[in-house]
């Protein structure tokens, strides 16, 4: 090879294969396999306290960088202010639209290893231009495809098997979907394998780190979209939709876009006095602006269950951050490229305006303890719902939010335990009253006041205007048995059919639909019923 020795690394090989091509994986995972079921409290509250540093500050990096200089704003403003809109109004129909929320975190959902995918394909292509390997279109289009079939194949898994309440799913039928993840997963394994030797006899010397930089990414993008898939489909279980988009995976994707985002921030000629400490300062405060207000707001204004204002906040600050994030990481961009590829001089960098002396020392250290005191009663919050909750924690989080669900079930649960049914009662109904709640309790209290008998009063609350059941069915079979005890058997017979439609293959509503059949004389149809409860029990778990 003439010329220079390229340089591959943006930091050193490392943090570049550890955090940039998320070799953390392997680890983490470990990690957090062993630690299990018995330490799950500890692990959600050491990922939300990562979160503070890593998850939240990623967000805040994609709106620093696309609207922190005006013409970035208008160069992008497709995505930067008019689908930017856009996303804003579903939010606000996520709090009016019943189905709305659903809808929204399902789009969430499945984008997320999407953008995971993009973007380990946009940093292996980043190490290959580093390195100097030549590559043909088609060979980068095979590990483009490669990467996006791993990505088709997680997703056919997300949108496979029974639909779940609150989350909007297509209800794939295996039959066809697990032949299909199969082939898809061949064809990642294929195609990379393709690709890596293709590249390999065409690197020399320090060319080659960028082949195992690209041969990591292959790694992680196996360990992140197709082993779990793999395992599931083995297991004959439902892939869980929260594994890519929470915890571990989560982190390491964030630290991944940190780890790039510092190394453009350091070279970007406008990023003039550049301080790591400093940045991330803003990242993490900026990060927490982003997340933590704005649910509070929109749970106040739109009278809603604090947990349905969070998670539609959560959704729709993704999918911002999906559509402005393709928009300015595109390496075809002449500065994006002349940063990260051709690291391009930068002693060239503009004067830049510093601020006035009550912003940078009175109003921002003033602002930035303010969000940090609303992150501290979110932690207090996030620790006080859970089941292994110190008194004291549990105590001090019922306190600060009396009427959010977990605790309003927790008083209920204690009164019924204590064999108060009056007084869970009594919690219930204002709770509900109240207003700003989700689905769980109304479902509380439908289910005790049919314990106590109250069935006329336990059917009123199924009909509640913003109770939907679409996506339960088991509290469609439970509506389904206080209508046969009141003898409305045609509305019984047609919740236990949505029942249905909202799990097919669980043999629970066609026994029950079956034992409606033959209590009315209708034995054909009963028998029918008994058919598909048998072949559906006999399938197993999906």
């Amino acid at each position: 090879m003439s010329g220079p020795a390229p340089r591959v690394w943006l930091n050193n090989g490392p943090v570049d294969l550890l955090v940039g091509c998320g070799l953390l994986t392997a680890p983490l995972l470990l990690l957090v396999a062993a630690a299990g079921a018995p330490h799950a409290d500890a692990l959600t509250l050491g990922f939300f306290l990562l979160a503070l540093f890593c998850n939240q500050p990623h967000y805040m990096a994609t709106v620093w960088r696309a609207y922190r200089h005006k013409e970035d704003i208008l160069a992008h403003k497709t995505q930067t202010i008019w689908l930017t809109g856009l996303v804003a109004l579903a939010l606000v129909a996520a709090h009016i639209w019943p189905v709305g929320l659903s809808v929204l975190f399902a789009v969430y959902l499945t984008w997320s290893p999407f953008h995971y995918s993009a973007q380990n394909w946009g940093i292996g292509l980043l190490f290959l231009g580093r390195a100097h390997v030549r590559t043909e279109p088609s060979e980068r289009r095979a590990l483009k495809i490669a990467f996006g079939a791993a990505y088709l194949a997680w997703a056919l898994a997300l949108h496979t098997g029974a639909k779940v309440p609150g989350l909007y799913k297509l209800g794939l039928d295996p039959a066809w979907t697990r032949p299909a993840q199969g082939v898809l997963w061949a064809t990642f394994v294929l195609l990379t394998v393709y690709c890596l030797f293709s590249w390999w006899p065409r690197a020399e010397g320090p060319a080659r780190r960028g082949l195992w930089a690209v041969a990591a990414l292959c790694l992680t993008q196996f360990l992140w979209l197709v082993l779990a898939g793999v395992m599931e489909a083995l297991r004959d279980a439902p892939l869980d939709p929260f594994l890519v988009s929470g915890g571990a995976l989560a982190f390491l994707h964030c630290a991944q876009y940190l780890w790039i985002i510092e190394y453009t921030e350091r070279k970007d000629p406008r990023s003039d006095m550049y301080r790591p400490g400093v940045f991330l300062a803003v990242l993490v405060v900026g990060g927490i602006a982003l997340f933590l207000p704005g649910p509070w707001l929109l749970h106040t204004a739109f009278d809603v269950d604090l947990l349905h204002s969070v998670l539609a906040f959560q959704a729709a600050i993704n999918i911002h951050h999906f559509i402005v994030d393709g928009a300015i990481w595109k390496l075809r961009d002449g500065r994006v490229r002349r940063t990260l590829v051709d690291e391009a001089p930068d002693d060239t960098r503009p004067a830049r305006a510093r601020g006035t002396m009550l912003l940078r020392y009175v109003a921002g250290p003033v602002l930035a303890l303010a969000l940090l005191g609303v992150w501290a009663l979110e932690f207090v919050r996030t620790a006080g719902v859970m089941a292994k909750a110190p008194p004291k924690v549990a105590a001090m989080a019922e306190e600060l939010l009396p009427q959010h669900t977990p605790f309003v079930i927790r008083r209920a649960a204690a009164r019924v335990e204590a064999g108060d049914m009056a007084g869970a009662e009594q919690i219930l109904r204002a709770a509900v009253d109240e207003g700003n709640l989700g689905h769980e309790v109304p479902r509380a209290l439908a289910r005790l006041l049919a314990a106590e008998g109250k069935l006329d009063e336990a059917l009123d609350v199924y009909t509640l205007p913003t109770l939907r059941l679409d996506h339960d069915a088991e509290s469609l079979l439970h509506l389904s048995t206080l209508l046969v005890q009141k003898q409305r058997i045609d509305e019984a017979r047609d919740a236990m059919r949505r029942a249905i439609a909202a799990d097919p293959r669980s043999p629970v509503p066609w026994t029950a639909l079956a034992a409606l059949e033959l209590s009315q004389g209708n034995v054909d149809a009963s028998r029918a019923a008994q058919r598909q409860a048998e072949k559906w029990a006999d399938a197993g778990p999906n």
